[in-house]
């Protein structure tokens, strides 16, 4: 994370315009501590300054409000164009359908898309969250309501690389400029060109940094489009502040880890002894013959 920030913030101080963009996935409920390794992650972000992140099964692994909380504190722009997630107090969706970047001269619109068949809710989750019916409909709507706001389109899909070739394809869909994939391994080493869609994938796993430089037009829109692997490689330089955070987590999560194995060695030793409790005085003893008849000394 350090060395993605470190080179983030190079590229900001070389360029005017930029933006910073994730396609969802941000957390592994797998990897322990994982809310603590969740939480590190969405504050690094924040430092980073990111964009738009879209919304993808893995970012509510821990729950709606663990993600409102995380996306809010770290002012994380979450958007979706076909699912909305409602805070049962006001029944707004903290999940927007795009955002405008305003830029002088122009305007980028972001959207996302994830497929609902990837979510596996919680039950108190599933009367919060609501998908489309139609998601190419409602990602085909979203773009078109973005085009009359914004010069050009981003769209940030969680499908995988080749099932977001697939939507292109079949779908009908006018004005979207860029389309990057996530949920994959596969590594993009050029644009890959869809009817009238530049379509991009970067790895997983936060290992590459995917550098997109788009020129633009007297009009405002995209004329050209280059795409460069940036190998976020252990030579390179890491920020202070996100390698300060990282080095937090670390001496963190190895207390958590030595809390969590005296818990359980703790919790072992006490199922032991409530077993011992149980038996009877004849059944202790046969318990405690050793080979071939033998008794263990009990003194």
């Amino acid at each position: 994370m350090a060395r993605r920030a470190a080179y983030i913030e190079k590229i900001r101080k070389e360029n005017t315009n930029v933006m910073v963009l994730d396609c969802g996935g941000m957390f592994n409920t797998q990897k322990k501590p994982a809310e603590l390794r969740a939480a590190t992650i969405a504050k690094a972000m924040g430092m980073m300054k990111y964009d738009s992140v879209n919304l993808s099964d893995e970012d509510l692994g821990f729950g709606i409000d663990f993600l409102r909380k995380l996306a809010v504190d770290n002012r994380l722009p979450m958007v979706s164009a076909n699912i909305k997630i409602y805070d049962p107090a006001d029944q707004k969706s903290f999940v927007k359908p795009f955002i405008i970047k305003e830029f002088k001269g122009f305007k980028v619109g972001i959207t996302g898309l994830a497929s609902p068949s990837f979510f596996n809710l919680s039950d108190p989750d599933k009367k919060n969250v609501v998908f489309s019916k139609d998601m190419n409909s409602d990602f085909v709507k979203t773009v078109d309501e973005i085009r009359s706001k914004a010069d050009f389109v981003i769209g940030l899909t969680h499908l995988g690389y080749d099932s977001s070739v697939s939507f292109l394809e079949s779908s009908d869909i006018k004005g979207l400029a860029i389309a990057i994939s996530g949920h994959g391994r596969f590594l993009s080493t050029e644009p890959k060109k869809i009817k009238d869609t530049y379509l991009v994938q970067n790895s997983m796993s936060g290992e590459h940094l995917g550098v997109i430089r788009i020129k633009i037009g007297d009009k405002g829109r995209p004329e050209s489009l280059m795409l460069e692997d940036v190998a976020l490689v252990s030579d390179m330089p890491e920020e202070p502040n996100v390698m300060k955070l990282s080095k937090e987590f670390d001496k963190e999560s190895i207390t958590i880890e030595e809390t969590e194995r005296k818990n359980d060695k703790a919790s072992e030793e006490q199922k032991a002894t409530k077993e011992l409790l149980k038996l009877k005085p004849e059944e202790f003893v046969k318990m405690m013959q050793g080979h071939e008849g033998q008794t263990v000394p009990l003194k």
